[in-house]
C-alpha cells in the first residue's frame, strides 16, 4: 500500500470530523455564490438604476448575514480538522511508542535515538498540515468547483464552459510540480534526521570531546550537517514558489479568458450587468480551491516524505505476536518455582552472515545463579535478549516454568522477570515514581522497604524532598553506585522468580562495588538469576558458568571446577585487572 493511501486509511478513525469539514466547506462554498450574486444585483441597483439603500433594505442586511454565516461556518470548519489533525497525530504517537517498547533494545540498540526521536517528534508534526490542511483541501476541492459551475450554469452557460475546460489544467500542473517536490520533502526530511542524530551523538560526547581538545572540529561537522539542512531546505522553498507561480499565473490567465468572454458578451447585449458581473466574481472562486490545494499540496507531501519512515518504523515486525491472555503460573509460592531452560537455540540477525547463538542448550533451576561469559561478539547480550523475549529464537526452544514461549506473549513472560544493566535508565521524575515503574501501586512502606534492603534510605532521605525528590535527568543527582542500587531496589520492588543482570558493577569503583553487590545478593536470594559476569567475583560466587565463543557453548559447568581445568574459563580468569573482557 502506497504512503498516501495508508495516511488516507489513518484518517478512518477521525472521518466524521473530515465529513463535516467537507460539509462545512461546501457550505462556506454556497454562501459564497449567494453573497457574490447578492452583491452583483446591489451594485447593479444602486449604480445603474440609481435605487437608494431604503428600498434595498433587505438585500443589504441578508447581505450582511451571509458573509457573518461565511466567516462562522470557516472558523468552524478549521476547528474541526485541527482537532482531526490532533487526534490522528496522537494515535500514531501512541502506536510509535508501543511499537518501540514492542521492539525492545534489540530494536532500539541498532538505530540512532535521535533519528527515532526525530521520527517520533518532528516526523509525526510534520503529518499535522497533511490533516488539517491537504486532505481536508483535497475532499473539498472536488466539491467547491462543482457549486461554483452549477450557479455560473445557471447565470451564463458559456462562461461555465471556458470553466469547465480550463479548471483541469491546474490540477495538471500541480501533479507535475508535486513529482518534483516529493523528491525534494523527502530529501529534506532525510537531512533533519541526519542533524538531530548528530547533533545528539556530539552532545553526548561533549565532555570527551573538550577533554581531547576535539570540541571545534565537531563543531565544523555540525556546521556542515546544518548547511545541508538549510540546502535541502531551500530546494523545497525553491520548488513550492515555483508550483505558486505556475497555479497563480495559470489561474489569472483562465479568468481573464472568462472576463473577455463576457465583457464581449456584454458589449453586444446578450448578457446582462447584473449576471455579467456575478459570473466574473465568480470566477476566481471557481479556481481558488484548486490554488489553495496547490499551497496545501506542499505541506502534505512534507508530511507524506515523514510519514515514510513513521510506517517503516510501524512495520518492523515485532519478535512475537501471541496474545495476552497466555496462561502464566499463579498462587501461592508461584514466584518460586520459576526455571529458564533453552533446548537448541539459535539466532541470526538481519544481514548477519554468522550466527550470534548457535545450538544452544541450557537451564537455570529456581534459585540458581548462572554467570555467562565470553569474549566481545560472543553472544552474551543475544542470550540475555532471548531470556527477556526482546528476541525470539529462530531454532530451538524457549521454556519456563515448564512453559513453551511460543505460547505466552512477550508482555505476559516479562511480567515475571527483572531486568539489570549496566546502564539502568531513570526518567526525569520523582524517586517514588521512578521506582514505581516497576510495581504502579507500590505503598509507601514498600518504597521505603526497598530501599532499605539495598542501603539507599539514608541517601534518598538526605535529597531536598526525599522521596519526591525529581532526579533531573538520568539520575544525575546521584552517583554511580547509588544509580545501581536504584535500579536494584526497583527490581526488589518487582517481586519476579527470574533476574537477568547484565553486570551492574563493571563501571564501579571498589568501594561502590561492593555497595551494590551487597545488595544484588539480597535481590538474589530466593531467586533464579542468568548474569552475564565482568568481573571475577561475581564469576566465582555463581553456582555455575556457561562460556560462550562465536556463538557457542564451549564450557559448562561450576566455576571452581572449571577454573583448574586449561580452557577458555582459566583463561578468562587469568585476564589482566581480573576482569573478562566484556
Amino acid at each position: 500500500m502506497s504512503t498516501n493511501r495508508r495516511l488516507v486509511t489513518l484518517s478512518r478513525a477521525v472521518r466524521p470530523l473530515l465529513v463535516l469539514s467537507i460539509v462545512l466547506g461546501a457550505a462556506v462554498t454556497i454562501l459564497v455564490v449567494v453573497q457574490w450574486v447578492l452583491a452583483a444585483w446591489l451594485i447593479n441597483d444602486i449604480f445603474l438604476r440609481g435605487a437608494s439603500l431604503t428600498l434595498l433594505r433587505g438585500l443589504v442586511p441578508a447581505l450582511a448575514g451571509v458573509i457573518i454565516a461565511k466567516a462562522a461556518l470557516g472558523g468552524w470548519r478549521e476547528a474541526v480538522v485541527g482537532r482531526a489533525a490532533v487526534g490522528i497525530k496522537n494515535t500514531l504517537r501512541e502506536s510509535l511508542h508501543a511499537r518501540f517498547l514492542a521492539l525492545g533494545p534489540a530494536f532500539t540498540a541498532g538505530e540512532r535515538g535521535a533519528d527515532l526521536a526525530a521520527t517520533a517528534v518532528d516526523g509525526v508534526e510534520k503529518l499535522e498540515a497533511y490533516y488539517a490542511r491537504f486532505l481536508p483541501q483535497a475532499a473539498l476541492t472536488a466539491v467547491a468547483p462543482l457549486i461554483v459551475l452549477g450557479a455560473a450554469v445557471l447565470l451564463d452557460p458559456l462562461a461555465a464552459l471556458v470553466l469547465a475546460v480550463t479548471g483541469p489544467i491546474i490540477p495538471l500542473f500541480m501533479w507535475l510540480v508535486g513529482t518534483l517536490a516529493e523528491r525534494h520533502n523527502r530529501a529534506q526530511f532525510q537531512e533533519l534526521r541526519r542533524l538531530s542524530s548528530h547533533f545528539l551523538d556530539v552532545l553526548r560526547g561533549l565532555p570527551t570531546l573538550k577533554l581531547y581538545g576535539r570540541g571545534s572540529m565537531q563543531a565544523d561537522n555540525l556546521a556542515a550537517v546544518g548547511e545541508r539542512y538549510r540546502l535541502a531546505t531551500m530546494d523545497v522553498l525553491r520548488v513550492a514558489f515555483l508550483s505558486g507561480l505556475v497555479l497563480e499565473l495559470t489561474a489569472t490567465i483562465a479568468t481573464a479568458l472568462v472576463a473577455v468572454t463576457v465583457g464581449l458578451r456584454l458589449v453586444d447585449g446578450f448578457i446582462t450587468f447584473p449576471r455579467a458581473l456575478a459570473v466574473l466574481m465568480l470566477a476566481p472562486e471557481f479556481y481558488q480551491p484548486f490554488r489553495q490545494l496547490g499551497l496545501d499540496h506542499h505541506a502534505g507531501m512534507e508530511g507524506a516524505a515523514a510519514a515514510e519512515r513513521i510506517f517503516e518504523v510501524l512495520d518492523t515486525p515485532t519478535p512475537s505476536a501471541k496474545p495476552d491472555s497466555s496462561p502464566v503460573a499463579r498462587g501461592p509460592g508461584a514466584r518460586h518455582r520459576a526455571a529458564l531452560r533453552l533446548e537448541g537455540v539459535g539466532f541470526t540477525y538481519a544481514g548477519a552472515k554468522i550466527a550470534a547463538l548457535s545450538d544452544v542448550t541450557l537451564s537455570l533451576a529456581a534459585g540458581e545463579r548462572l554467570a555467562v561469559a565470553g569474549a566481545t561478539g560472543s553472544g552474551k547480550t543475544t542470550l540475555l535478549r532471548l531470556a527477556a523475549r526482546f528476541l525470539e529464537p529462530e531454532v530451538g526452544r524457549l521454556q519456563r516454568d515448564g512453559l513453551d514461549a511460543a505460547s505466552v506473549s512477550p508482555r505476559v513472560w516479562r511480567e515475571r522477570l527483572a531486568f539489570v544493566t549496566q546502564t539502568p535508565h531513570f526518567f526525569p521524575g520523582t524517586v517514588a515514581d521512578n521506582l514505581r515503574l516497576a510495581k504502579p501501586g507500590a505503598t509507601l512502606l514498600e518504597l521505603r522497604t526497598a530501599l532499605k534492603a539495598v542501603e539507599l534510605t539514608d541517601v534518598v532521605f538526605s535529597l531536598p524532598e526525599g522521596l519526591d525528590t525529581n532526579l533531573g535527568e538520568d539520575a544525575g543527582r546521584l552517583s554511580g553506585g547509588e544509580r545501581q542500587r536504584l535500579a536494584i531496589a526497583r527490581a526488589l520492588l518487582r517481586d519476579s522468580p527470574l533476574v537477568l543482570l547484565d553486570e551492574p558493577t563493571s563501571a564501579l569503583d571498589p568501594v561502590s562495588e561492593a555497595a551494590v553487590l551487597k545488595a544484588l545478593y539480597r535481590l538474589l536470594e530466593g531467586r533464579a538469576a542468568l548474569i552475564v559476569a565482568h568481573r571475577r567475583a561475581t564469576l566465582l560466587s555463581a553456582d555455575r558458568v556457561v562460556v560462550l565463543s562465536q556463538g557457542r557453548i564451549v564450557q559448562y559447568g561450576r566455576p571452581r571446577e572449571l577454573a583448574v581445568r586449561p580452557g577458555a574459563f582459566a583463561s578468562l580468569l587469568g585476564a589482566p585487572s581480573e576482569r573478562v573482557t566484556a
